[in-house]
């Protein structure tokens, strides 16, 4: 029996280790700047955002498929895997590989600080990330797939009909983020928020 959970160990780590270097082979490890693209990152899964705050989205393969097909010609769609979803082993190669394989979609890699995608991406598309949030302090309009905290900032449209998605983008590109709306976001929440000590 120790042989087994042994070897099953050993294949676990292997598994993991080429898995990596698919990714690094194969995603992009520099933004093209002067290639205007939309931002969808991945969520970590298994994870409460996709299989309970936006069941009907949970299959995320589906909606970049979703998203390439309702993309204006002038734009790419740049796909990041979470950075923690090596500790579960990351994905299967076949499912970077379906991503990589889409028209218009680039992986790009795992280290590429989101503070350097958000400052060059024209949007964000996420189901219900806290990315969405963090993109509209750098000025960048919002589509989210469920219902967020922050959904209700004019910048940010919601996604009820996987239908509407080519106009909401279209939209989106097209809208201006408002920072004193920002500003009475961040205002409200301080206002309804204490410090809570999680260790002790």
């Amino acid at each position: 029996r120790w042989f087994f959970i042994l070897s099953l160990e050993i294949i676990t780590i292997l598994k993991k280790i080429y898995r990596e270097f698919f990714i690094d082979r194969n995603s992009l490890h520099e933004i093209n700047t002067l290639q205007p693209f939309i931002y969808f990152p991945l969520h970590f899964e298994p994870e409460r955002a996709t299989m309970i705050a936006s069941p009907f989205y949970v299959d995320q393969l589906e909606v970049i498929r979703s998203i390439a097909k309702s993309l204006p010609v002038t734009h790419k769609l740049y796909v990041k895997e979470h950075p923690l979803q090596g500790n579960t082993g990351w994905k299967s190669t076949s499912y970077y590989k379906e991503i990589i394989d889409l028209p218009n979609v680039e992986l790009l890699y795992t280290l590429i600080s989101n503070e350097e995608i958000m400052k060059n991406c024209s949007m964000t598309i996420t189901i219900t990330g806290s990315a969405g949030l963090e993109s509209i302090f750098y000025q960048k309009p919002v589509i989210v797939f469920g219902n967020t905290i922050y959904s209700e900032i004019s910048s940010v449209q919601k996604i009820n009909d996987i239908e509407e998605l080519p106009a909401k983008i279209k939209l989106g590109l097209n809208s201006i983020v408002s920072l004193s709306e920002l500003n009475q976001f961040v205002d409200f929440i301080e206002d309804n928020s204490f410090e809570f000590d999680l260790y002790s």
